[in-house]
């Protein structure tokens, strides 16, 4: 997740500290949207509800990692992300089919149950990790398109 500030650019560089009641702007994946930061309450981004007290302080143009909050399972804590991960080339590497008529949408492809993925998530794998592991244990994964 990204937060970046909707004024606070100056001569092309990020300059500021993220400060309660500030516009922000939210990025996870694709999906993109402003917020007006109050760190006492949380924010539903999608199915995740994100506790945002942890981007207060930060710098804008911070990017942040979403962690599971150990006193409630529901809920995301935000901490400074020590790598960024380009996840479109960590996971489009090697080599894929020519098309991907071939490949069926059946649960028979991946050896992971729904269960060992949630157990996963809710022991704290990071994403990256359950990526890496859903690709892995894939059997039709190496044959999709890039």
């Amino acid at each position: 997740m990204e937060v970046e500030a909707e004024h606070q650019q100056q001569n092309g560089f990020l300059t500021g500290i993220i400060r309660e009641g500030e516009t922000v702007i939210l990025q996870k994946f694709n999906y993109m949207r402003t917020h007006v930061l109050n760190p006492k309450k949380n924010l539903q981004l999608g199915r995740d509800v994100v506790n945002m007290a942890g981007v207060v302080g930060e710098k804008y143009g911070t990017t942040f990692e979403m962690v599971p909050n150990p006193e409630n399972k529901k809920q995301y804590l935000l901490s400074v992300a020590d790598e960024v991960v380009d996840f479109e080339s960590l996971f489009l590497t090697g080599e894929g089919g020519q098309d991907n008529r071939d490949l069926v949408d059946t649960e028979s492809s991946q050896n992971l149950s729904r269960e060992q993925i949630e157990e996963m998530r809710d022991t704290g794998t990071s994403g990256k990790v359950i990526l890496e592991k859903l690709i892995e244990n894939s059997e039709t994964y190496q044959n999709k398109t890039k």
